[in-house]
């Protein structure tokens, strides 16, 4: 994939790989360092972080702001990943956003479970800082086509 190819993840926004100065993201992770390291890992690449550390914190934000991409850990306390997704899909103003599911499981069931669940793909933790960003628009391609 060159560094030019475009993403389109909503009507609004066009991003590539190497320029998502304008992204803005949601991350939902109940450790608060995975929710600061990815934060940061966005930032620094010009994107616009918001961080929830719990499904309910996220469906706040979710309703309140628009968000191109939500990057959801799957192992929470009182509303996992696979419980957030499922309402975030099942309300109108935000079911088109793109989800990406980040776990330390790594399995291939895991992966078919969260693409049966709507997850655009699932990113193992640990994941690597330097293809994290590659790996999601591999996804995002994957995922219009």
């Amino acid at each position: 994939m060159s560094k030019d190819t475009f993403f389109h993840l909503n009507k609004n926004t066009s991003i590539t790989e190497n320029a998502i100065a304008d992204w803005k993201i949601l991350i939902v992770d109940d450790i608060a360092d995975n929710l600061d390291l990815l934060s940061t890992v966005f930032e620094l690449r010009g994107a616009k972080a918001f961080g929830a550390m719990s499904g309910e914190e996220a469906l706040e934000l979710a309703t309140d702001h628009t968000f191109d991409l939500i990057v959801l850990d799957l192992a929470m306390p009182h509303m996992d990943g696979y419980q957030l997704k499922q309402v975030l899909d099942e309300t109108p103003s935000i079911c088109h956003i793109p989800v990406v599911a980040i776990s330390a499981h790594q399995s291939s069931m895991e992966k078919d479970k969260a693409k049966a669940a709507g997850f655009i793909g699932l990113i193992a933790k640990p994941f690597s800082i330097n293809r994290i960003f590659a790996e999601i628009a591999s996804m995002l391609e994957a995922s219009q086509a």
